[in-house]
């Protein structure tokens, strides 16, 4: 979005609001993403009131961009013409300068903590998904005919077999995912802020790393985008980048989250499953598949890169999102 466009969109969206086809609340959030910079590399943005507003490096605040000299910040107030109390109509930060020294240093903790963790700890870690498939079968497929139907059935189960204590544990983590965001929140609320993106990151490589040490105990050393024991490093972080950037970025692409919102959750989930799947098995359909640990490793950057997109909710959005009741 050009700056020249932000009144536009402004006034866009405040007709819409006034005429109800959108709710107060998501009029609030889609002004907090009406930012735009110029050629010189000034932001400016409109708060909820129209008021034109040009980011002060200096100050870190945002200047209504009025006469010379006018220094008042940003305002608080309710939106025109509505009964609404008074709400904060402050826009968004300006996202953060790509690579930014800040994000450097917590790039290189996350990334340095998670690669000593998972490559150190890579037996350790592998030992309770491989207690869990202990408890399975594994079979052979010995008495199958190769390239029947019944091979293929055959080696899905024992596929199956070798990763069942990940998948165990990778849905033990997705049904626990709120009392353990609950517990890192509260330890991470005496963190400075500018390293709250850490601990999160590197809790995250570490279950991703259990659950990646079951599947891979004997392919460890195997190179794809980085060896399978160096990849949960990998992992956090991405996960340190969408916390860091996340919120600015869906706050600067504003009608893509909209549209995103729009579809339902069933919808969102089948979206999740479906392109990652299909993905695996476009890029594995081959009599003899090549390449093995990076199409692995591919597929887990799409889907999480994915599940950002169409999953993670926008700060504040809540009750706004249409999609969420359905």
């Amino acid at each position: 979005m050009r700056p020249d466009d932000l009144v536009h969109h402004y006034r866009e969206l405040k007709a819409s609001c006034d005429s109800g086809r959108i709710s107060q609340e998501r009029f609030l959030i889609a002004c907090e993403g009406l930012m735009a910079q110029d050629d010189a590399g000034n932001w400016w943005a409109v708060d909820a009131t129209g008021q034109l507003l040009r980011h002060d490096p200096g100050s870190a605040t945002w200047q209504p961009a009025t006469a010379a000299g006018d220094a008042r910040p940003w305002r608080t107030g309710a939106v025109p013409g509505s009964a609404a109390p008074a709400a904060t109509v402050r826009p968004a930060d300006p996202p953060p300068p790509l690579l930014d020294p800040a994000s450097l240093t917590t790039i290189g903790i996350v990334f340095g903590a998670s690669l000593v963790i998972s490559w150190l700890g890579w037996s350790f870690l592998m030992a309770l998904p491989m207690a869990i498939n202990a408890l399975i079968p594994t079979g052979s497929c010995s008495n199958f005919v190769p390239k029947t139907f019944g091979m293929y059935v055959c080696s899905a189960f024992v596929g199956l077999s070798v990763v069942f204590g990940s998948l165990v544990l990778a849905v033990a983590m997705i049904l626990l995912r709120k009392p353990i965001t609950a517990a890192i929140n509260k330890l991470n609320a005496a963190v400075p802020e500018k390293y709250r993106s850490v601990m999160p990151a590197i809790v995250a490589a570490v279950f991703f790393a259990v659950v990646w040490s079951g599947s891979h105990y004997a392919t460890g050393h195997s190179v794809g985008i980085v060896s399978h024991r160096a990849f949960p490093a990998l992992v956090g972080v991405l996960v340190h980048l969408t916390i860091y950037y996340g919120p600015p970025f869906m706050a600067r692409f504003p009608r893509l989250f909209e549209s995103r919102d729009r579809l339902s959750k069933f919808s969102r989930w089948m979206l999740m499953l479906l392109v990652p799947t299909g993905l695996s098995l476009l890029l594995t359909f081959q009599e003899r598949v090549t390449n093995e640990a990076f199409k692995q490793q591919f597929v887990v950057i799409v889907g999480m890169v994915l599940a950002y997109v169409i999953l993670t909710p926008r700060p504040g959005a809540g009750a706004a999102n249409p999609g969420a009741a359905r």
